[in-house]
């Protein structure tokens, strides 16, 4: 694995909650409520967004060299785990349990001031309640942006887990939302998908000291939303994060 690490303390600004424009609702919801439970700001398409991140590479991980340097697994669920063919791979198996998780996460935290961290997902969940995730934060306090039920979402959580809102839904599209970003942008956060690494499309928008990530590391993975009754997979093809 290719990894490199940033670290620094944030300062967080600008606007609470999830929306277009800022706006949105937050609402009681845990780790495993399917949609995460919140609000859901209302959205109109969004223009390409062609503005590229800046050039210093923080995390860029492949997958095709071996170890895991730089990640610790987090594996509440006895998920089956592998890095098969320049994939991570994450195998649930059909009796994992509600809020149980498989998953990534960086030793170290980062500084996200004009970062971009970016997923290439190469197979979301065939299952209805099966999340593939990116996120930056711990489970109490984080900002995500995931597939579920054949549905793309960004999410908050804050309140030690207990509160949390939700922009969305909008239909998965498999080649079309191949990558997943979150943006910092002015001390806020915004959420982006595109078929390449060249042109994205804004999928809303949140900020505020209240729901800013923490510890600030990234995280990805796949998380039972609810009960599973069937096995499923979620594979990633590339972690990436850009700095000024």
């Amino acid at each position: 694995m290719r990894f490199a690490v940033l670290v620094a303390l944030v300062a967080g600004c600008g606007r609470i909650g999830f929306g277009p424009t800022g706006d949105g609702g937050a609402g009681d919801g845990g780790d495993d409520a399917p949609g995460g439970g919140g609000g859901d700001g209302a959205m109109t398409d969004a223009a390409p967004i062609s503005s590229m991140c800046g050039t210093t590479v923080i995390i860029d991980d492949s997958f095709t060299t071996g170890g895991t340097a730089g990640w610790m697994l987090v594996n509440t669920g006895s998920f089956n785990t592998a890095k098969i063919n320049g994939v991570q791979r994450f195998s649930v198996n059909a009796n994992a349990t509600a809020g149980t998780r498989a998953a990534y996460q960086q030793t170290m935290s980062n500084d996200l001031t004009n970062t971009c961290i970016i997923a290439e997902l190469s197979q979301a969940s065939s299952a209805a309640m099966l999340r593939s995730y990116l996120r930056i934060g711990a489970p109490a306090k984080n900002l995500e942006i995931y597939i579920e039920a054949g549905q793309l979402w960004g999410r908050f959580t804050t309140s030690g887990g207990g509160t949390t809102g939700t922009i969305g839904p909008r239909a998965y599209n498999a080649t079309q939302m191949r990558f997943l970003r979150i943006r910092w942008v002015a001390g806020n956060y915004q959420f982006e998908y595109g078929a390449d690494l060249q042109s994205w499309t804004a999928f809303g928008q949140q900020g505020g000291t209240l729901v800013d990530p923490s510890p600030t590391f990234v995280e990805f993975g796949a998380l039972a939303a609810a009960n599973q009754t069937v096995a499923s997979t979620v594979e990633f093809e590339r972690i990436l994060m850009l700095g000024p």
